[in-house]
């Protein structure tokens, strides 16, 4: 029965696909490789029957894989181990199984690995063995030699003659019968450069192109990249062939062949701009990066109606930070060949890096048009749903685009991304960890690969990569940005406070993949984290200098306004700030798992500093991947006079939507006579993401607390003993940011508050001179009810940022005053007592308006000015009515990378606000402007100050 099944299946589906479907049959997960990647041809034996490989399937212990000419294979052992296999390779799975050491045997053939677990890896070779653990290496050998190379971790290289032990940097060799021995190798990165991904610079245009060489065109557009090289081997060699090849030798990784046709093509005419610009985009690739945009440069003056060589120069413009540039060229190439897809792809690429996320995904989905079996585009297309949150429709294109070219690291990199942001992220990590081995030279890759090792708790690794990252692009600041918060969190402050401080002065370097208002915003999100490591080391004062600096790079920066709430819980009088920022903070922060703990909105809250949660830790403040998931914190105190206190919060990442629940309570009998609090709070925040540019939120927050006398008194007499305060406020709040492009913004706030506070006390006393018992009691109560809107527009240009908004609020007050006198003479019960009452009923109402224009210009990078003027009018019961117009003026000015020299002069009116919140900006060049003053009180204020930084090692300031 099962030979007629297999022979039905092989009538109807061919040998290859039965092969393959029988293999996989027979054997389990933990002892299969997953074949991760495929470039050319593989063949697989298994059970003394070879077979062609096919992507994705599962290749049983025992197996042996024979890489074909011009091909490459990735594949993933069961223990998450990756190993990309050269041309020409020959390798045994021996061993595999999952609770078992691995063992490989190279019998010849050169293999990249990448391993990450610690169980013990063994590869035989007919020369040398290597006995690597928990590291990442590379491998090669011949018939007479055998190469090592370590790139991370330790490897013992031996065999009978001798052993060596090699660490990262370092290099072996050994030749047959002989003790291998260590080897210097100034580039040791160069030995995997077949390993590497080189950017396709293959023209469309065939129609001039003889029917050969469109047969091999097609053979490579239809995934038969080896059949294609195969075929323009065996055709005469001529200028169109000579560009062909060459191009396509470059993307499986042969870059020597590639060369020599290169040198072909440039013997024949030196200034051949296709040829120059293969040369150049090899370069860059093995990061020549001046030498790549020199070249470039060459090719398009040698003609400007190249394709390849406008290409070229985009990805040496790129290299260089200039993403204005680079998409300037990419645009010429699609003028010039309007039907290539793969230049469109790359226009579309360009296009998201500066931020125009709508004419990238236009531009992806005209490349697509013209060729939707195009692996760039479905990745471009990729990222663009990704960035919109459409996490099915991303993933969906990114296994598009690995189905298409499997050997592609930026369709890995989009689909780990991806599964990361669904919650998956140990198959998102494995992902990243494919892309890693595929590009083993990409610095972004790791830092992304550190971040998911990071998030997994698995440090060793993250911090490998982290340093990898930095090995592979030293200019590149974003593994000291993710290295700082993995040192922060494993209480190593001072270095990651150096990290964090390199990140900063390498941000600009970033512009390979950011636009310049990107930049200021990465700007702005470093400063804040180095403002939070300088506040977790109790140096608050830092990290307001830091918030500040934030915020005047990015007034839309979440993290910076967070930064600045927290740092001013710290100082006394700056409830209306702290709340303020905490405010603006929520409104420009997108869906995350950052719960909003229930005290933290609530000004002049009479928790004791320092007892309960009162803020962020490092990794809820930036926390380095936000993904779908739910979370739970639990938090509490004890301690005399019946002092006790709890706090829950629930938050959960459900795609486009987050929310958090959280419920707060504290009591204690205080430490002195009736000095009792009670204090129970609960709120619930909402936030949807409509789409990228459209986001709302909802708050709901209720506290209730009661309390004794707790005025501060030096007598004893001087306590009301009988004294008691009831508090009950609930506030609701809708909110809004539209981001109407890459430079504008537009939040707005509407709350609706409710407050009562009552205020009683009763007193019994005997007058001994009348011998009256006397019994009085008063009741205070105020009852508000207020309605709060404000929006703000912000844009943001070149030298600097304009703020403007406005405000309206309307509050309704009573004030009920209820005073009660009895009096009893006990020693005559005949007399009934007489009792007096007399009550007042006082409304206390006020409409208020406000606007504002505030601008933040740089004229240069070292100098930033700040202007601003406000009206405020307001029309009280109590206070009459006034107008007052605020100018306000604030210099900061950089006189060194070191120190910074503020000025400013600042004229507020200290308006009713609800809960004490206002998205107007509560600072001018670091000098707060908004104090818990009483209600109309006009201020002016003049600031001067001094902050200096002494290298690494310490700060002043006055």
């Amino acid at each position: 029965m099962r030979a007629l099944i297999l022979l039905i299946m092989a009538l109807f589906a061919g040998e290859s696909y039965s092969e393959t479907e029988i293999a996989g049959a027979e054997c389990e997960e933990a002892r299969a490789a997953r074949l991760v990647s495929l470039q050319g041809s593989v063949s697989v034996e298994f059970n003394h029957r070879w077979r062609a490989a096919v992507l994705d399937e599962r290749l049983c212990e025992g197996s042996r894989v024979k890489v074909e000419a011009n091909s490459r294979v990735s594949l993933q052992l069961p223990n998450d181990e990756i190993l990309r296999l050269d041309k020409e390779t020959v390798l045994s799975l021996n061993g595999i199984s999952q609770d078992q050491p691995t063992v490989l045997d190279l019998v010849k053939g050169f293999v990249h690995f990448l391993s990450r677990t610690p169980k013990r890896l063994t590869v035989t070779t007919p020369i040398a063995n290597a006995g690597p653990e928990g590291t990442e290496f590379a491998l090669r050998v011949d018939d007479t030699q055998a190469a090592l190379w370590v790139y991370e971790g330790g490897v013992r290289f031996f065999n009978a003659q001798g052993s060596v032990s090699l660490q990262p940097g370092q290099s072996a060799e050994a030749g047959l019968g002989q003790a291998p021995r260590a080897v210097i190798d100034l580039r040791p990165a160069d030995a995997v450069s077949w390993a590497l991904y080189y950017p396709p610079l293959v023209s469309a245009n065939a129609s001039s192109l003889s029917p050969s060489l469109q047969s091999a065109l097609l053979d490579y557009r239809q995934g038969r990249i080896d059949a294609a090289l195969k075929n323009l081997d065996a055709l005469p060699e001529s200028r169109d062939s000579l560009k062909i090849r060459a191009a396509l030798r470059l993307i499986v990784g042969r870059v020597e062949a590639a060369k020599q046709d290169v040198a072909a093509l440039l013997a024949a005419d030196p200034n051949d701009a296709d040829a120059l610009a293969l040369q150049s985009v090899a370069a860059l690739t093995l990061n020549a990066k001046d030498d790549a945009l020199a070249l470039a440069r060459r090719a398009v003056a040698a003609s400007p109606q190249s394709v390849p060589a406008q290409s070229a120069l985009s990805y040496a413009e790129q290299s260089r930070f200039e993403l204005s540039n680079a998409l300037q060229a990419a645009v010429r190439a699609t003028e010039l060949a309007p039907e290539d897809a793969l230049a469109w792809a790359r226009r579309a690429e360009l296009e998201m890096a500066n931020g125009l996320t709508d004419a990238s995904l236009a531009s992806a989905q005209k490349a697509s048009a013209l060729d939707p079996n195009l692996e760039r585009t479905q990745s471009v297309i990729g990222f663009a749903e990704l960035a919109r949150v459409n996490i099915d429709a991303a993933r969906q294109h990114f296994e598009n685009a690995v189905k298409l070219d499997s050997t592609a690291p930026l369709a890995r990199l989009g689909l780990g991304l991806a599964k990361i942001r669904a919650g998956e992220l140990e198959e998102g990590r494995a992902d990243l960890e494919i892309a890693a081995t595929l590009d083993p030279g990409n610095s972004l890759i790791r830092s992304y690969l550190g971040k998911a090792y990071y998030e997994e708790r698995r440090d060793p690794l993250a911090r490998d990569q982290f340093d990898l990252a930095k090995q592979r692009d030293p200019k590149d600041p974003t593994p000291y940005f993710y290295d700082a918060i993995r040192k922060q969190t494993t209480n190593r402050p001072v270095e990651a406070l150096h990290d964090m401080q390199q990140a900063i002065e390498l941000n600009d370097n970033r512009a390979v993949y950011r636009s310049k208002f990107d930049l200021d915003e990465d700007l702005a999100a470093r400063s804040a984290s180095l403002g939070r490591i300088f506040s977790d080391l109790n140096f608050q004062w830092l990290g307001l200098l830091q918030g500040w600096r934030s915020i005047g790079q990015d007034p839309a920066n979440y993290s910076a306004h967070r930064l600045l709430s927290d740092s001013y819980s710290a100082y006394s009088r700056n409830e209306i700030s702290r709340v303020s920022e905490l405010l603006q903070s929520q409104l420009y922060q997108p869906a995350n798992m950052t719960p909003l703990q229930p005290r933290l909105a609530e000004s002049n809250s009479l928790l004791m500093d320092g007892l309960g949660p009162t803020r962020q830790t490092f990794t809820e403040f930036n926390p380095l991947y936000v993904r779908d998931r739910f979370a739970l914190q639990l938090s509490g105190l004890i301690g005399s006079n019946n002092t006790w206190g709890n706090e829950t919060v629930h938050s959960a990442v459900l795609d486009r939507l987050s929310y958090s629940l959280g419920q707060f309570h504290y009591s204690t009998d205080g430490v002195g006579v009736n000095n009792k609090v009670d204090s129970n709070i609960y709120n619930a925040f909402l936030q949807y993401a409509i789409n990228p540019d459209l986001n709302i939120q909802f708050e709901f927050r209720d506290n209730q607390t009661e309390t004794g006398d707790l005025s501060s008194t030096f007598f004893r007499d001087d306590v009301d003993d009988a004294f008691r305060r009831h508090v009950h406020t609930t506030t609701l709040r809708g909110a809004g940011r539209y981001k109407i492009d890459k430079d504008s913004d537009f939040i707005t706030s509407f709350s609706h508050l409710t407050r009562s506070i009552v205020d009683g006390t009763q007193h019994v006393f005997w007058d001994d001179a009348e011998f009256f018992l006397n019994n009085v009691n008063n009741q205070q109560s105020l009852y508000t009810e207020a309605y709060h809107l404000e929006s703000q527009y912000l844009r943001k240009f070149v030298l600097g940022n304009i703020i403007s908004g406005f405000g309206y609020l309307n509050q309704n007050e009573n004030l009920l005053v209820d005073r009660r006198v009895g009096f009893t003479i006990p020693s005559d019960p005949d007399f009934d007592g007489f009792n007096f009452r007399s009550s007042s009923n006082i409304d206390r109402g006020s409409v208020f308006y406000n606007g504002y224009v505030y601008s933040n210009i740089k004229p240069f990078d070292s100098l930033l000015i700040t202007t601003g003027i406000s009206i405020d009018s307001m029309n009280s019961v109590s206070l009459g009515e006034t107008t007052k117009i605020n100018p306000k003026v604030g210099v900061k000015w950089d006189y060194s990378s070191f120190g910074a020299l503020r000025a400013a002069y600042i004229s507020t009116m200290k308006r009713p606000l609800i809960s004490d919140q206002t998205i107007e900006p509560t600072q001018i060049a670091g000098f707060t402007q908004f104090y818990d003053d009483l209600t109309g009180s006009s201020v002016e204020r003049y600031g001067i100050g001094i902050d200096h930084r002494f290298g690494n090692r310490g700060s002043a300031g006055i």
